[in-house]
């Protein structure tokens, strides 16, 4: 911006000169070539000022969304949370891996033996079914009563199922914690859709406040320049006596007042940029401060108003599809696989396990028959008091989460309702404020003329020029607010963040 200024003044400098030349009527035939060549040097150094400020850059609303998505630390610890959960469900899933155990065992004495036993277990989540299989080995001398201990030389194979026919035959302990670790990976999923929408929306709103508070300080910087510059003017003008002293000295306060309004802008414009910052981080994770050269030309324009909004359908899908609210219901599925859990751990366990062995090589004849067992386990509770108690306070949590998801989906409706009524506000405010900018130039531009002409003040001028940026602060004010509405309603009906 510097070096457009040094410019702009060095060929309004080239021009008096050239005026100054034709008024004197100098006759120099070296003359024209000069101002020619300089003119082309201007015109070359404003062409590439001009490429160069095509190629700096401007920080649009996209490029700070793909910002918050690589860098942003919140979403990326809120991606972790899913990691975290899926995790969980492993853990869970963990519960029907295989398992081996093998012992080995040598008795010395009187009965010296030497055993060997091995078997392998696989739980299902088929109707809590599980299955074995083993081999063992048992040799020399056992005791009368530890018979069952010897096999033949090769020893012997088995195999077997436990069968719920009552208890843990819907559910049991490990199906339930894998249906609850789902259910924690849909609910991880819904924090992170949550916490993007909030993010992202923050980000907007803070975009649309340093977008305002820039163009304010332009505004403010400009009508300070202005009565900077005017000043030589008027101190002219009373040493001439064309001017009374007070205009002076009525100028130099506009001219403190308005620094004073700069320097509050700026200051506005700085705390923007600085919380703008956060949600502009660099891969070495420091915040980048954008500056008031990155604004782009027109900022206002970038996000499109709706046409018509059918506002009936907007909140039909919030409600249903609201992160909030899917949350809730996820919450309440897991107390409902809580609440079955203990309904199914009070019912009377009735187990059937059968298995079939077989020993293998010489030996007893005895053992040599392959055998087939089947047994009844019988495990009745006498009292039920946990998992009546677990029942009812899963019964309770969910009424309860009933009652805060009917409230939330009345929240949502409202909020939705509200935004939709301050998008029609913001649209008249911002129509009503371009109207009052035109006719305030107008009166402005009407009352200079009247000034320099000498039939009015500067009390007056002064006036108009603070009602111009007045208004012109306003109509900003008025495009940021549409626009600070525009992101709020998208984020409650979800159009942003996903």
């Amino acid at each position: 911006m510097n070096k457009i200024k040094k410019i702009l003044k060095l060929l309004i400098l080239i021009l008096f000169d050239l005026e100054g030349i034709e008024a004197k009527e100098i006759k120099e035939e070296a003359a024209p070539e000069r101002d020619s060549s300089v003119k082309v040097q201007i015109t070359k150094s404003l062409k590439e000022e001009e490429r160069t400020l095509k190629k700096k850059r401007v920080l649009r609303i996209d490029d700070l969304l793909n910002n918050i998505e690589k860098n942003y630390p919140l979403l990326i610890a809120s991606m972790q949370d899913m990691m975290i959960a899926r995790s969980e469900l492993l853990t869970a899933q963990g519960a029907f891996d295989t398992s081996f155990r093998t012992s080995s065992t040598s008795a010395t004495g009187y009965y010296q033996n030497q055993r060997f036993d091995t078997i392998i277990e696989q739980p299902t989540p088929i109707n809590g079914t599980s299955f074995f299989a083993g081999y063992r080995l048992g040799r020399g001398d056992f005791a009368p009563y530890y018979g069952e201990r010897a096999t033949n030389k090769y020893g012997e194979v088995r195999a077997g199922a436990r069968i719920p026919i009552f208890r843990d035959r819907s559910i049991d302990k490990n199906r339930a914690g894998i249906q609850q670790a789902e259910v924690g990976v849909r609910m991880a999923d819904l924090t992170l859709a949550q916490q993007k929408i909030e993010i992202t929306r923050n980000a907007m709103l803070r975009y649309w406040d340093w977008i305002a508070s820039v163009m304010k300080y332009k505004i403010s910087e400009n009508i300070y320049t202005i009565a900077k510059d005017r000043q030589s003017q008027i101190e002219k003008r009373v040493k001439v006596g064309d001017l009374p002293r007070i205009e002076e000295t009525e100028n130099m306060r506009i001219v403190l007042q308005r620094k004073a309004q700069l320097i509050a802008a700026e200051q506005n414009m700085i705390f923007s940029a600085n919380e703008l910052s956060l949600y502009l981080l660099k891969d070495d994770n420091t915040a980048y401060i954008p500056n008031i050269d990155e604004v782009p030309l027109d900022p206002f324009s970038q996000m499109k108003d709706y046409d018509v909004i059918d506002l009936s359908k907007k909140i039909e899908n919030a409600v249903t599809k609201r992160p909030e609210i899917q949350r809730i219901q996820a919450q309440k599925e897991i107390n409902r696989i809580d609440k079955e859990l203990a309904k199914n751990l009070s019912k009377p366990g009735i187990d059937f396990v059968f298995a079939a062995s077989q020993d293998f090589g010489p030996g007893s004849r005895t053992l040599a028959r392959p055998e087939l067992e089947a047994t009844l386990v019988l495990n009745i509770p006498m009292q039920n008091r946990t998992q009546e108690g677990k029942m009812d306070g899963a019964t309770a949590k969910n009424a309860k989460l009933d009652s805060q998801e009917i409230f939330l989906k009345e929240r949502i409706s409202i909020d939705i309702k509200n935004i939709s009524s301050l998008l029609d506000m913001t649209r008249e405010r911002v129509t009503l404020a371009v109207k009052e900018v035109e006719l305030s130039r107008e009166l402005e531009k009407s009352e200079l003329k009247r000034f320099q002409m000498g039939e009015g003040t500067l009390i007056l001028v002064n006036i108009r020029e603070q009602t111009t940026a007045e208004a012109r602060n306003r109509e900003i004010d008025s495009l940021a607010d549409h626009n600070k509405a525009l992101v709020n309603f998208r984020a409650a009906t979800m159009e942003i963040g996903n």
